[in-house]
Parts: C-alpha cells; sequence; structure tokens
C-alpha cells in the first residue's frame, strides 16, 4: 500500500506526502470532509486527461551486473569526483582561466588570520566562482610555483561566516601546480576516496560490483512501478497545468533551501558541492522535469481510479491508513487524520488503488539489453 510514496520518491527529491488530483469533473469523491485545522496536503491540480490503454503493460527486471555497468559506475565517479593527479609540463607556465591548480592559501584581516581562511592542498578550478569574487581572476597570469598576495572583499552578504561579510581580505596563495585529469583508478585515488577504506583498484572493483548487485536486487519493485507509470504516461493524452508544475518544483526547492541553510550555503552552492550535476542549469532542469512527471503521475492514477469505478469502504480504508501509520509515529486514526486529513488519505489510498490494477494486470518480459551503436551500415 505505499507504492504511491515510492514512487514521488523516485520522481522528486521532496515530495513527501504532497500529491494532485485532476480536474473538479474528475476527482474521486470523499464521503467526510479534511479536518479545517490539518494543513492542505491535498493539492488539486488542473490539466486535461485521456486515458490510453493501462492493462497489459510490460516491464522487465533487469539483475544482471555487467562490465559495462562497473564501467559506466566508474566512469560516473571519475567525473563526479575527478582523478587529479599532477601536471608535470605546466610547472612555471602562467595560470590561465580553466586550470585546475592545487593550493595552499592563508586569509587575513588587519593581519591576522581569520577562522575558515587556511587550506592546503585545496583544489581550485579558475573560473568555477567557488570562491569568492576576484580571487580566481588575480591568480590568471600568476607562474605555477610562485607565491602571491591578492586582496578581495567579501559579500555583503555572507551567510557562512556574517562576521567577515563586506570586509576586505588579504589572501596569501602558494600555486603549488596545475593538475590534470586521469580518466582511471588508481591505488592512491581509491585510498584518498574511501578514507583507506579500500587500499587497491582490485579491492575497490569488488565492492563497486557487490554494491551494483545489491542496489539492482533493492531496486527491482521501484523499477518495475516506475517502468509501469511511464508506459501508462506514454500512453495518455495529457496536458499540464504549467502552475501545478510550479507548486511541485516550489515544493522541491523549499527542501533544499531547508537543506542548504542548515550548512549556512546557497542552493546553489549546496547543489554543486553535492557533484550531482554539472552546472545548476541542470538542477533546474532536473527539478522541473521531475515535477511536471509528478503531475502526470497524479494524473493517470486518478483517471485510472475513475475507469475503474474505485470507491473505499470503511474497512477498505481503515485498513489501509493503518498500514500507512507503521511509517510513522503516530499511532491512533483520529491524530492521523488530525495531521493529514481524512480526504488526502483517501486520496493516496484510491492511487494505490489504481496502482494494483497497473501491476494486476501487467506482464513480465525478458529483459534486452539495448545493443551499441557501432557505425556500421
Amino acid at each position: 500500500m505505499k507504492k504511491l510514496l515510492i514512487m514521488t520518491v523516485l520522481l522528486s527529491l521532496a515530495l513527501f506526502l504532497c500529491s494532485c488530483g485532476k480536474e473538479d469533473d474528475n476527482k474521486i469523491e470523499v464521503n467526510t470532509p479534511s479536518p479545517t485545522a490539518v494543513p492542505n496536503y491535498l493539492y488539486e491540480c488542473g490539466g486535461k486527461i485521456t486515458l490510453g490503454e493501462y492493462k497489459g503493460l510490460t516491464f522487465s527486471n533487469d539483475t544482471e551486473v555487467t562490465d559495462k555497468d562497473v564501467e559506466d559506475a566508474v566512469k560516473e565517479l571519475l567525473e563526479r569526483y575527478p582523478n587529479y593527479i599532477k601536471d608535470e609540463t605546466r610547472d612555471n607556465s602562467e595560470v590561465k582561466d580553466g586550470d585546475v591548480l592545487n593550493i595552499d592559501y592563508v586569509g587575513k584581516m588587519d593581519g591576522k588570520e581569520f577562522n575558515g581562511g587556511k587550506a592546503e592542498g585545496a583544489t581550485l578550478e579558475i573560473g568555477s566562482k567557488s570562491f569568492i569574487d576576484g580571487f580566481e581572476s588575480s591568480l590568471i597570469g600568476k607562474k605555477v610555483g610562485e607565491t602571491c598576495d591578492i586582496t578581495v572583499t567579501f559579500p555583503k552578504v555572507y551567510d557562512k561566516n556574517p562576521d567577515l561579510a563586506g570586509k576586505p581580505a588579504v589572501f596569501t596563495v602558494k600555486i603549488n601546480y596545475v593538475n590534470k585529469t586521469l580518466m582511471e583508478l588508481t591505488d592512491d585515488y581509491v585510498k584518498a576516496q574511501t578514507k583507506d577504506k579500500y587500499k587497491t583498484v582490485d579491492e575497490f572493483m569488488k565492492y563497486l560490483r557487490e554494491s551494483l548487485e545489491t542496489e539492482k536486487k533493492n531496486n527491482l519493485e521501484s523499477n518495475k512501478l516506475r517502468q509501469l507509470i511511464d508506459r501508462a504516461i506514454e500512453n495518455a493524452t495529457i496536458e499540464v497545468d504549467a502552475q501545478d508544475v510550479k507548486h511541485f518544483v516550489d515544493q522541491t526547492m523549499s527542501e533544499y533551501e531547508s537543506y542548504s541553510a542548515m550548512y549556512g550555503m546557497t542552493v546553489k552552492e549546496l547543489v554543486l558541492a553535492m557533484g550531482d550535476y554539472k552546472d545548476y542549469a541542470e538542477f533546474e532542469k532536473d527539478v522541473n522535469d521531475g515535477a511536471e512527471q509528478t503531475v502526470k503521475q497524479y494524473m493517470v492514477l486518478q483517471a485510472i481510479a475513475k475507469a475503474e469505478n474505485i470507491v473505499l469502504d470503511d474497512e477498505t480504508y481503515k485498513k489501509a491508513a493503518q498500514e500507512y501509520m507503521e511509517g510513522t509515529q503516530i499511532k491512533d486514526l483520529e491524530s492521523f487524520e488530525g495531521t493529514y486529513g481524512k480526504d488526502y488519505i483517501v486520496y493516496c489510498i484510491t492511487c494505490d488503488k489504481a496502482w494494483d490494477i497497473l501491476i494486476d494486470n501487467a506482464k513480465e518480459v525478458p529483459f534486452e539489453p539495448e545493443k551499441e551503436e557501432t557505425g556500421d551500415k
């Protein structure tokens, strides 16, 4: 009975216990109105939908971890956390935009060091704007191996350390060397990335393959659900309301704002520090795409519920609500309804009943790996 919540997590990070319905003439009727004192978890979406085929959909489960899977995982790791090594050919050359430097630095205000202003062996990509304005550009043209002083001014709003906001500082920077990227694992890289948990490439590769195998086994159910809802969405004709997509984008961004505030960072700084996206624009697109897919998911599930005339009797409702409660700290139904509202709980259960119809009528087919294009005609 938790299919709805499983897919919510899959499709958009922050959309926990938040769902949407369809147009007024397509709603599933709820006999008991929600208590007026509870938050409005049940968000009503607009848009238009015409269901396509939703019975007899196929899915397949890929349980084998291939050498290519492992290679792809290594490639993703190296792209997210590059294996930088010293570029011997760049000694004594001038720093230029795009260089990835290894530097030591010490920051001072009025001749005194300040907290958070010192590091050794730090990695800095010139042009990444990961340091305060003026820091990176001041290094352009300096010689590799050189030690220099650069003067910068902290932003007027600086959440990481408000005591530094708006103040000038002098950084003494030693440019140790320019990095180049080695697109392969080494023992030194493995030890550094795993904090000595694994000391050789062979040890790490064994761990990586076992991890991928475990992940595939754990994700069988969620992958099945995702395939089915994706196919049902593809078969339907759907016009989403842009305002509904914005609602779910705003919810996701609100979650990120909460997380980033905990670390004294902006959302952009947090996203880039996580390393999951090549840039902030890619993150914004992912959030928007996830929100749009979430809206479509709920529209399809409610359309199926209407087509199948799903109506909950009191016994079915209480049994399903009890299953939901098991995942919370709430122990009695009255408090559970007081927190989320009975109409919203009914809505979630109804969506799960629609999931049951998708699953009960689905067919598993053998998994066929995608064939790589060889370029032959």
